[in-house]
């Protein structure tokens, strides 16, 4: 190669190489940031709504279930989104008594799919005994939803 060529080819290089870097892609994890997302199930005699809002994995929100033949509840939801899987714990009051409990929910496209594993309380928390051990194939999946102003 030319000696005159090499200075030339190297000035070349790095600026494609500074070009390249100057390129600031969004991570995944900052396109979620502060997203509002709600969904909703709704049957004849069924209704469960759920508001989140995402913070990177961070996720806080709203839940409410009002299934047929069972109380009512509602309340707060916070926890983290890890992959497509949302594990909150959610916190409401039923018969006017306050409890903690974990949910989770697969997301799968537009919608959310309520997972299911055996519980145990611990610390006043009924959680999941192993995560890694829910199913995911509920009856009640959540289509998301416009969220109602407040």
């Amino acid at each position: 190669m030319n000696n005159r060529l090499k200075p030339t080819l190297g000035l070349g290089l790095a600026f494609f190489c500074l070009m390249l870097a100057c390129q600031n892609k969004p991570e995944p994890e900052q396109k979620q940031a502060n997203q509002q997302n709600c969904y909703s199930y709704n049957t004849n005699r069924d209704t469960v709504q759920l508001s989140l809002k995402i913070q990177g994995a961070q996720v806080s929100g709203n839940l409410f279930y009002s299934i047929h033949e069972k109380d009512k509840n509602s309340g707060s939801v916070e926890g983290k989104l890890r992959g497509d899987t949302l594990l909150l714990n959610y916190t409401f009051k039923s018969e006017g008594s306050q409890s903690v409990r974990q949910v989770a929910f697969l997301k799968q496209g537009n919608s959310l799919v309520e997972g299911y594993a055996d519980v145990q309380e611990k610390g006043g928390i009924v959680m999941f005994k192993r995560p890694a051990d829910l199913k995911f194939n509920s009856i009640i999946v959540l289509q998301k939803s416009a969220c109602e102003a407040n």
